[in-house]
């Protein structure tokens, strides 16, 4: 009497018919149901900009009457500055 013994398939092959594998169903991984949820908002979004752009309401606006107050220009400009000297840092520069 003689038997045969095959050797399992290796993971990454496809499985043959009629195994319990083949019989699973097919699992979407997590990334791709994020990137696809990413592109459908990315759509809407460029949707939305695009309605907007070419709809009638995309007109210039005019600077208001109140200036910037003092303090608010004095924190963007330290926060430029900032930014400047620690990115010279980082460039070997500073």
């Amino acid at each position: 009497m003689t038997t045969s013994m095959r050797a399992p398939a290796p993971s990454g092959a496809p499985a043959a018919r009629g195994s319990a594998e083949a019989a699973r169903p097919k699992v979407v991984p997590g990334v791709k149901l994020w990137a696809i949820v990413g592109a459908v908002v990315l759509a809407f979004e460029a949707y939305v900009l695009l309605r907007w752009v070419s709809g009638p309401n995309f007109t210039a606006v005019p600077p208001g009457p109140t200036p910037v107050p003092t303090g608010i220009k004095i924190a963007g400009t330290v926060v430029t500055m900032a930014i400047d000297l620690e990115s010279a840092k980082a460039a070997g520069l500073a």
